[in-house]
C-alpha cells in the first residue's frame, strides 16, 4: 500500500500485448473506419506502423539485441 495516494506505477504499465493492441485499435480508428484509406486491419496497422511509429523511433545500432 502506497502513503503518497498516487497510483503503482506497476498498475499504469502496459504489457507488450497491450501496447501493440492500442496501435491497431489506433490504426483501425484512422485508417479503416474513419479514414477508410484501406479496407484490412492488417493494411491498416502497417500504415501506422510506415507513417507513425517507425519515423519516431530511433534504430539500435546492434539489432536490438542489447535491449535486455
Amino acid at each position: 500500500m502506497n502513503t503518497h495516494g498516487y497510483i503503482n506505477s506497476a498498475e499504469r504499465d502496459l504489457n507488450r500485448y497491450e501496447f501493440l493492441e492500442v496501435i491497431v485499435r489506433l490504426a483501425n480508428i484512422k485508417y479503416k473506419e474513419k479514414g477508410h484509406v484501406v479496407k484490412t486491419t492488417v493494411d491498416a496497422t502497417q500504415m501506422i506502423l510506415d507513417k507513425c511509429v517507425y519515423p519516431n523511433c530511433e534504430k539500435t545500432m546492434c539489432g536490438g539485441w542489447d535491449f535486455r
